[in-house]
């Protein structure tokens, strides 16, 4: 009997999207031993109608929200799983041949909650070089580089609920949701085996750093640093640091200086003496402004 799984994909589903979707559709459609139940979470106004009516047609689950906002499409998704497992991937990804079943295969052989494997990069390189040192101590390598990417995990309906989605943070939606799995002690496998392949779509909004991006970069690492146990935050403050630094080079970049020395003075603060050189970018624009020099 095939093992069902629930596979979410948010899309805007707009025209640029139609081939990259598709293919996303297709590595679903042809994932063996497991029983696949799409479902489609169009999210915004954007969306190609013609495209619209083409998915209608296929065998899915095809949702349609008028806000364009991954997190709520990630979370609406969630909502709508009547499986035992699930699963999300991204519009321009796919998944590799058997990447559902090792994954199933694996959460069924223990008692853990979720797992994780790896993926291939767009430059054909493994997301996770060292999945050993991943697995030994998750939380701290967590705080490092972010190891669940969209297309990477697989949940077990009945232990993660729609709750941790509740908190998704945009940009930073799986980050977020490791540190909510992991803080709650919810049990993680990793699995190094190659399941899916992610693209490099220049347009993608998770590709672009924006303001906001950035101040939404802070905000999670600031709300790490509050909820790791005070062993684990020595660690972190660099990341704080670094993360205060490239906001302040992005604000001074587009002009934003006011804006610009907050961020380097709160780099200072969480310890980001490496970065005091930088100062006197700030200085030299500073007196551009106020001297005219």
């Amino acid at each position: 009997m095939k093992r069902s799984v629930s596979v979410i994909i948010p899309t805007t589903a707009e025209p640029c999207r139609r081939e990259s979707l598709q293919r996303a559709i297709d590595s679903i459609r042809c994932q063996r031993h497991i029983a696949a139940e799409l479902i489609l979470v169009v999210n915004g106004s954007r969306y190609d109608p013609s495209l619209l009516e083409e998915l209608r047609k296929l065998p899915l689950r095809l949702m349609r929200l008028s806000e364009a906002s991954l997190p709520a499409a990630i979370r609406s998704g969630r909502h709508a799983v009547t499986t035992e497992y699930f699963a999300f991937l991204d519009d321009d990804d796919i998944y590799l041949p058997d990447a559902l079943a090792c994954r199933v295969d694996a959460l069924e052989s223990g008692d853990a909650d979720f797992v994780v494997s790896n993926g291939i990069s767009a430059a054909g390189n493994p997301l996770i070089p060292d999945i050993g040192a991943v697995e030994s101590d998750p939380l701290r390598t967590l705080l490092v580089k972010n190891w669940l990417t969209s297309c990477g995990g697989l949940y077990r309906s009945a232990t993660i609920s729609g709750d941790f989605f509740k908190l998704l943070v945009k940009y930073y939606e799986w980050t977020v949701l490791a540190f909510h799995l992991l803080t709650a002690g919810k049990k993680v496998r990793f699995v190094d085996c190659l399941t899916f392949r992610v693209s490099d779509t220049g347009n993608s909004a998770s590709k672009q750093i924006s303001m906001e991006s950035m101040l939404n970069a802070i905000a999670v690492a600031e709300y790490m640093f509050a909820h790791v146990p005070t062993d684990v935050r020595a660690g972190l403050s660099w990341k704080l640091a670094a993360v205060y630094h490239d906001t302040s080079a992005h604000c001074l970049l587009s002009g934003r200086l006011s804006q610009a020395w907050q961020m380097h003075v709160s780099s200072m603060l969480k310890g980001g003496w490496q970065y005091f050189s930088y100062t006197r970018h700030l200085v030299r624009r500073s007196c551009a402004e106020w001297f005219g020099a």
